[in-house]
């Protein structure tokens, strides 16, 4: 589920190891990674990032760094000024050191006053409610595995609890509980608990995790968990391999039926996703004879 989290640290050691090494003019864009970057589909949820990353590892102009450091907060700003203030290796240390400190006090007023707009005390609660979700769920051989009905239950009963508050958190806002609202590193955490519930439950708020992705408050690549979730649920063929079910008598975790297992992976490409066998290797998965 933080995948992004481990893509983006990577992004960031690659940028900050490399970033004095390029010294090409903006007009000279003969490094093929960085027209990649400036040609990056809106699509991908860090184009407007990618393009002021370009921008800057060309050593551009000031008022041209600027402008899509600009329009990347404008257009993520949660993200883009956790990262430009917190991440792992902060980027605004780098530019002010190369273009001067004054430059970019607008952009921090800018990402302050973004910050300010967090709502403190639900950051506060989904920190419990995500420490409560994977409390069991997070042991070395999950319950419903290895046959502990016991632990399953109290897992279960914690389950109810965090439904009842997220429930009540997005009735409130009448909406997603997102990036907008808490930030980067939670905005998980709510979804979690939607997957981890009832039928019910998950198609009463699938309209609400559309329109999160929609607003970039959510990563699409959380919509298949979802769909593939409900459909299990129904008792229905998945669409996108993301659902697992245990084999009690082998004590291992298999692919739930799938609908066209000759086509997933495409499907999972357009979602971000990887492909099947690598994400059924990773999670110690096998592909039952069945669905072969």
């Amino acid at each position: 589920m933080r995948k992004i989290h481990l893509v983006l640290l990577l992004f960031y050691c690659c940028y900050a190891i490399g970033q004095t090494s390029v010294t090409l003019p903006v007009d000279s864009l003969t490094d093929a990674r960085h027209k990649f970057l400036l040609n990056n589909s809106e699509s991908d949820p860090f184009w407007k990032h990618n393009k002021f990353a370009a921008y800057y590892r060309l050593h551009a102009s000031s008022d041209t760094v600027l402008k899509y450091l600009y329009e990347a907060i404008q257009y993520a700003p949660v993200v883009e000024c956790f990262f430009f203030q917190h991440g792992p290796f902060p980027i605004s240390p780098m530019l002010s050191k190369d273009y001067g400190p004054k430059t970019f006090k607008a952009a921090c007023r800018l990402c302050d006053s973004i910050e300010k707009t967090l709502d403190s005390a639900m950051i506060r609660a989904l920190i419990v409610i995500d420490s409560n979700d994977q409390k069991y769920r997070a042991s070395e051989h999950e319950p419903w595995v290895t046959g502990k009905e016991e632990t399953a239950r109290k897992q279960h009963m914690l389950d109810s609890v965090n439904q009842m508050v997220i429930a009540k958190m997005i009735d409130k806002k009448k909406k997603y509980i997102g990036i907008d609202l808490v930030g980067f590193e939670l905005y998980y955490i709510a979804f979690n608990v939607i997957l981890h519930a009832d039928l019910a439950f998950e198609e009463k708020y699938l309209p609400m995790v559309e329109k999160a992705i929609k607003d970039r408050n959510l990563y699409r690549s959380y919509y298949p968990m979802l769909i593939d979730k409900i459909y299990m649920q129904k008792g229905l063929p998945q669409i996108f391999g993301t659902q697992l079910i245990p084999n009690k008598k082998r004590d291992v975790m298999e692919l739930y039926k799938v609908q066209n297992l000759s086509e997933v992976n495409k499907l999972r490409k357009q979602y971000d996703l990887e492909p099947l066998n690598d994400y059924l290797k990773a999670n110690h998965a096998v592909i039952p004879d069945k669905t072969k």
